[in-house]
């Protein structure tokens, strides 16, 4: 039997994915959508310091959130 080990990129697609299917099927609206990704900032957040720590957590969601907000920029009115 062969098992293939599973990468981090692997992984964060099947993830990305799964959160994506989940957006999809629960939000009826543009301000749903945007209440889901602020709430899944949000646990990104959690998820961040409990791990690594607070400066780390902070340093990582900072380098994610200009990410994000170049990506939103534009939609914001």
């Amino acid at each position: 039997m062969i098992i293939k080990t599973q990468t981090a990129e692997d992984k964060l697609t099947g993830f990305f994915d799964m959160l994506m299917n989940f957006v999809e099927k629960s939000s009826q609206s543009s301000e749903d959508r945007l209440l889901i990704g602020g709430a899944m900032m949000s646990i990104a957040t959690l998820l961040y310091h409990d791990e690594l720590g607070n400066a780390d957590g902070n340093t990582l969601f900072d380098n994610n959130a200009v990410d994000f907000i170049k990506v939103i920029k534009p939609t914001i009115h």
